[in-house]
């Protein structure tokens, strides 16, 4: 079955309160949807390439095949996508394992923030410290991952 959806059909955007809004391209032009209408399109794209991944790995289909447009561009496509979802998920996991060796207050800080999706303000005023405080603090704790990473 060929895929409705592209890549490029799927924006998620964070505002300055750190409130993620959610868009899908309709007849070119970027439309602001609901959380679950999004996930529902893009899981359906993402399953639609596992699923064709799956079946050219199989033989099922071939690249010659009437099943894409433009074979050669499709496969290749769908490859990238796979790929990059793949090195994602170990940059991911390696990120996540620095995180785990933070000191408990750091993994608190910067779990809030990244994970947590709280604001610096929202901390700080739990913490009963300044924002700026916790922005120093969450920098200090990105850079110190990203050099541990580079190791």
């Amino acid at each position: 079955m060929k895929n409705d959806y592209s890549k490029d059909y799927f924006w998620v955007k964070k505002d300055g309160f750190g409130v993620k809004h959610y868009y899908f391209k309709i007849n070119g032009k970027y439309h602001e949807v609901g959380n679950k209408v999004f996930n529902v399109c893009h899981n359906s794209y993402m399953k639609q390439i596992r699923d064709t991944q799956r079946d050219i790995d199989l033989g099922l289909i071939s690249l010659d095949d009437d099943y894409f447009d433009n074979p050669l561009v499709d496969s290749l496509s769908v490859t990238e996508d796979i790929i990059g979802m793949l090195n994602i998920n170990e940059r991911a996991k390696e990120i996540i394992n620095e995180i785990n060796k933070l000191d408990i207050k750091d993994r608190e800080l910067i779990t809030n923030l990244l994970i947590k999706e709280k604001t610096e303000r929202e901390l700080a005023k739990q913490l009963n410290v300044s924002q700026v405080a916790i922005h120093k603090r969450k920098t200090r704790i990105i850079e110190k991952i990203k050099n541990n990473l580079e190791k």
